[in-house]
């Protein structure tokens, strides 16, 4: 999955999120609204209780949502997250 997002040309909108988490549950319709009206790729990954992908994403907490351009990570945003903070993270990564 990192290969493919960071060859991604254009922008590309990664959510890391778990089954396990209820925060994540609670932005899945936030997610999945925002992502119907949006442009670009769009991936999803799954992150396991104590799995790799926390260091090798360098994530802290989850959900988040990072946006990469030109395989570099442009920003992110975690935590509570809304539809507006979806936006702007979208926006920045246009002007970059």
């Amino acid at each position: 999955m990192r290969r493919l997002v960071l060859e991604t040309k254009g922008v590309a909108t990664v959510l890391f999120s778990g089954a396990w988490c209820p925060d994540c549950k609670e932005f899945r319709p936030t997610w999945e609204q925002w992502a119907k009206g949006t442009a670009g790729p769009l991936f999803k990954l799954e992150i396991p209780k104590g799995g790799a992908e926390w260091k090798d994403w360098n994530l802290t907490e989850i959900p988040t949502v990072a946006v990469f351009a030109g395989g570099r990570e442009i920003g992110r945003i975690h935590g509570t997250i809304s539809r507006k903070d979806l936006e702007k993270l979208q926006q920045m990564a246009k002007a970059d």
